[in-house]
């Protein structure tokens, strides 16, 4: 008996046989593509990704929150949508659960030929985490989305400054004036933050900085009290913490110190090197006086590094509350924390007992917050694209508004700040709207 023989292809197939196979083919075909994932319209629509976004504004609107965010334009692109998502833990979501989100909304905005692309997204609860993305359109195709973006938007109660506020434009600035041994020496650095603090400006009118928390400044006021003698005739000291490690400068024109009100806390013997003093000060116009506070917390990403500054955080505030009772508060300062962190200590005391950070309470952004305040003693740019991860940041009081929040910074070489660096920090600013009974 012959043995059987493959047939040649084709031979003695059937339709029923060839279109079952095909099938087969189809499915192994459509699981690979499953878990490879969707193709990207944007390769064949030549769109590209629009990267990060960021918040520039924020106000209430019947009750609610428009947040008015920016992204970098895209070539070819119509549209855009805005995809966003609320955040039930107040930590940041990414674009797989933000597409997941029974509470995800989308935002279409039409192009334009700006460099930077603006759009409004409204309806946000006052206080409320949400975490935005934004992708570019051409008809039916679709580019990939940006970076997620997550922002803690302003609370009810801080979204409207009362009528007549008294105002307070204050800086917090770290110059390292010692620890900074691989940048020039302080003998060289000293004239440029000299330099800085006479140019900083607060908001759209350029308010002169009132009020100065220094932090690191040993050396500046151990150096023959060059601080106070470069700042004389414009600023005034107002209170300094143990080795002039933390000191309060107040302008003269605009606010006066009240005497007998300074004081300060040392964390010494455990960290000698932080701590923080405070003084009230009274702004000339409104006679309104508020509690102004430099503070510097440890530093360090460890768990047990958290636990300290929590500790530190809430002795300042129980020691400024114990002395100056009943008082408004803006406290400045390093606070080694930011909310990229695992657990971001400071701001969690803070919130416990009222106070909040000025960065996600502002009512308009006047610099690109996606830059950090601290750089490296090369002047590296460091950003924090979920969050925009400043270690130095400003806190206020139940019932302060926050007008405005920037970081002063001054832009070099692609990826660097301009040199001569004053420090490794760039100065934080805020203007502040204190209730006037």
């Amino acid at each position: 008996m012959p043995l059987p023989t493959r047939p040649a292809p084709g031979a003695g197939a059937t339709p029923g046989r060839t279109v079952a196979a095909l099938l087969v083919v189809l499915a192994a075909l459509a699981t690979l593509l499953a878990a490879l994932g969707p193709v990207p319209q944007a390769q064949a629509a030549g769109l590209r990704s629009p990267g990060p976004n960021w918040a520039v504004a924020q106000k209430s609107v019947g009750g609610r929150i428009a947040l008015t965010i920016r992204w970098n334009k895209v070539a070819g692109a119509r549209s855009y949508d805005i995809t966003f998502a609320p955040s039930a833990s107040g930590g940041p979501i990414y674009g797989g659960q933000i597409a997941k989100s029974p509470r995800k909304r989308t935002v279409g905005i039409r192009a334009t030929s700006a460099s930077t692309q603006t759009g409004v997204v409204s309806g946000l609860v006052p206080g409320a985490t949400y975490c935005f993305q934004v992708r570019a359109r051409a008809g039916s195709a679709r580019g990939g989305y940006g970076n997620v973006r997550c922002k803690l938007v302003v609370r009810a109660d801080r979204a409207v400054p009362a009528p007549g506020a008294a105002p307070l434009a204050m800086a917090a600035f770290n110059v390292c004036s010692a620890a900074c041994s691989r940048m020039a020496p302080w003998t060289t650095r000293r004239k440029e933050v000299v330099r800085r603090i006479q140019q900083m400006n607060v908001g759209p009118r350029g308010r002169a900085v009132d009020v100065l928390a220094i932090e690191e400044g040993r050396q500046a006021a151990e150096d023959g009290g060059f601080l106070d003698s470069a700042l004389a005739g414009t600023f005034v000291n107002g209170c300094r913490a143990r080795s002039f490690l933390q000191s309060i400068y107040v302008r003269t024109a605009t606010y006066e110190v009240v005497s007998g009100t300074a004081d300060a806390i040392s964390f010494a013997p455990s960290d000698p090197s932080h701590g923080a003093c405070w003084v009230r000060v009274r702004e000339r116009s409104t006679q309104k006086e508020v509690v102004v506070v430099a503070l510097h917390l440890q530093n360090g990403i460890a768990s047990s590094d958290n636990t300290v500054r929590a500790r530190q955080t809430s002795a300042v505030l129980a020691a400024v509350r114990a002395a100056q009772p009943n008082q408004p508060i803006v406290l400045g300062g390093d606070y080694n924390s930011n909310r990229s962190r695992s657990v971001d200590a400071p701001a969690r005391v803070m919130a416990s007992r009222g106070f909040h950070d000025a960065y996600d309470q502002a009512l308009a952004y006047r610099s690109f917050p996606l830059y950090n305040s601290a750089s490296d003693d090369r002047g590296t740019i460091r950003k924090g694209l979920t969050w925009g991860d400043h270690v130095d940041r400003i806190f206020v009081s139940p019932g302060l508004a926050v007008r405005s929040w920037e970081v002063d910074y001054r832009l070099g070489r692609p990826g660097y700040y301009a040199q001569p660096m004053a420090s490794d920090h760039n100065p934080v600013l805020v203007e502040v709207a204190i209730p006037v009974p």
